[in-house]
């Protein structure tokens, strides 16, 4: 068989996979979020860049369901592996195509719509310019240079690693002035996004560097981030790529370059694993490197393509069923291991279900910005997240969904039990819902505590000056909706006592931007005490990250010494 003939059967074969899997799989979670960016395009959004709307976007003009999401995607999956064939130009291409065969992920990113899809789209041809550039810098090469870098960057935020781990490997870039022309275009590229971040106050960073990881450490995510990495290049070509980037040495710059690339984002990532939980794939870029020594140690081997024609066909043995699974319900739902994986393609039933009892009213799906999503998807209805203090921000937020809908009849899907909910029958999972007339939150009214003290002497009582402010206006709004009060609550405590004093606050109109003086009683024991305020609209979850400030309480002879 020519090799024309094996390039164009496997293209054919791996093109033609993604696109039957893309067009019959259910949508999932994060793609119906995308999906629903695409339907108000911007420069930015909440926790992702602009491209993966775009790409989206354009697919859905073509086909209005699952497959028109992912055609974009497909199509840049498939010539990532394409350009990476460039690069590395095999001189055996069974056992390329084989190894790529291999990689698990590479099947499933090759037909969902996510950031990793253009990310490692750009991310390749940004290799293959960069090979270009290091044998004769030129200024259409750092022209076309400086377009990629941005495009990785817009399409996931990884892209400014990948360009820091580049430039690390390589100083001498920064005394090269093509190099700086690149950063310039990109830059001006970058502009819009920059402004957009700018205008909402910088929400991606904030979120990226504190919000998503402000837990205490666990041993549990380091382990897990070491663990996944195996699979995340596997399921059994994982090992023989971390093998053959240390065994392999570099015979040039790129080739260190590469080296750099897999090795610096393995242990920038379990740094953060310190900071916070960190996604296996993040470093799914890591295939490309991989691949790339993989490859070559391999060829080097004797028997190489009887060594890698057993582990191709072991690995396809465990990720073809597992693509089938993806699409058919069965038993193996329920089974640990997949269950976690396959219900994510489970959602839509639930959601057709969720319409029939709301009954063309809105959708409300408390912090879960997947559900509402997915609902929009297959529905068409509307629908959006409630989130209040057990939850995160997210685009939602961004639109100030909750303005919409306010004052209408909504449906809420809680995401815990109370008596007065219903549950939803035949759903796959417990689900309960509740109808609300006059629906009234106010997510975006904020504590601002004046003043707070530092140090105060035994009293009774503890006056604290506050000011709720707001960026939208809820003047009319704040005591529409008699049945559902919102309160001011305000605790103190101490952690090395059973001391807590508690005071409820309804909120009045004339509270709002207005300095308020709120009286809590507190202990006549000197110490270090907790207070922590929040607010809260009738059953609601408290709808905002509470304000907590510590202070001291001394008495008379403390203050003397």
């Amino acid at each position: 068989m020519s090799v024309t003939v094996i390039r164009l059967l496997f293209y054919l074969v791996w093109f033609t996979g993604a696109i039957v899997q893309a067009y019959y799989s259910v949508i999932a979670p994060d793609e119906a979020y995308y999906w629903m960016f695409s339907n108000r395009m911007a420069w930015g959004y909440f926790d992702h860049p602009p491209v993966i709307a775009f790409l989206i976007k354009v697919g859905y003009s073509a086909f209005e369901n699952e497959l028109g999401v992912r055609l974009l995607p497909v199509l840049f999956s498939t010539a990532s592996i394409y350009i990476l064939e460039r690069i590395l130009k095999p001189k055996n291409l069974t056992i390329f195509f084989l190894l790529i065969s291999s990689v698990g992920i590479l099947h499933f990113i090759g037909f969902t719509a996510i950031p990793d899809s253009p990310l490692l789209f750009f991310f390749v041809i940004f290799l293959l310019l960069y090979k270009k550039f290091l044998k004769a810098s030129s200024l259409g090469l750092s022209v076309a240079l400086g377009v990629v870098m941005a495009l990785m960057c817009l399409s996931k935020y990884h892209g400014v690693l990948l360009i820091g781990l580049v430039v690390i490997s390589n100083l001498r870039l920064l005394k090269e002035k093509y190099a700086w022309v690149s950063i310039l275009v990109a830059s001006v590229v970058l502009f819009p996004h920059l402004l957009w971040q700018i205008s909402f106050d910088f929400p991606s960073l904030s979120y990226h560097l504190f919000e998503r990881s402000s837990e205490d450490y666990k041993l549990s995510h380091t382990l897990e981030y070491l663990v996944g990495q195996l699979f995340v290049l596997g399921p059994l070509t994982g090992l023989l790529f971390f093998i053959s980037c240390y065994k392999m040495k570099s015979s040039n710059q790129f080739e260190k370059t590469m080296k750099f690339l897999f090795w610096g984002g393995y242990v920038f990532f379990l740094i953060m694993s310190f900071k916070g939980r960190v996604e296996p794939h993040w470093t799914l870029y890591a295939v490309m490197p991989g691949m790339y020594f993989g490859y070559r140690y391999v060829e080097s081997l004797k028997r190489s393509t009887s060594i890698v024609s057993i582990i191709c066909f072991a690995s396809l043995m465990l990720i073809i069923p597992v693509r089938v699974l993806v699409v058919v319900e069965s038993p193996m739902d329920r089974v640990w291991g997949f269950k976690s994986l396959l219900k994510k393609y489970r959602l839509k039933n639930d959601m057709l279900l969720i319409e029939d009892v709301a009954e063309g009213k809105p959708v409300a799906f408390m912090n879960s910005y997947q559900k509402a999503s997915v609902y929009g998807f297959y529905t068409n209805k509307e629908s959006f997240s409630l989130n209040n203090d057990a939850g995160r921000r997210n685009q939602f937020n961004i639109w100030h969904s909750e303005e919409e809908f306010r004052g209408r009849t909504v449906t809420i899907v809680p995401n815990y039990d109370e008596g007065y909910f219903t549950t939803l029958p035949k759903a796959s999972r417990l689900t309960r819902y509740i109808h609300m007339d006059n629906f009234q939150n106010f997510y975006n009214l904020t504590i601002e505590l004046i003043k707070p003290p530092e140090v105060v002497l035994e009293l009774d009582t503890l006056n604290i000056a506050i000011r709720l402010t707001s960026p939208i206006n809820y003047t009319d709004h704040i005591s529409s909706n008699r049945e559902m009060p919102t309160y001011l609550q305000v605790w103190i405590n101490q952690k090395e006592s059973e001391f807590s004093s508690f005071r409820k606050i309804k909120v009045a109109k004339e509270m709002l931007s207005e300095r308020t003086l709120v009286s809590v009683e507190i202990p006549r024991e000197s110490g270090e005490y907790e207070l922590e305020l929040n607010l809260k609209t009738g059953w609601f979850p408290p709808s905002k990250k509470s304000v907590k400030h510590s202070f001291v309480i001394k008495n008379e002879s403390d203050l003397k010494e």
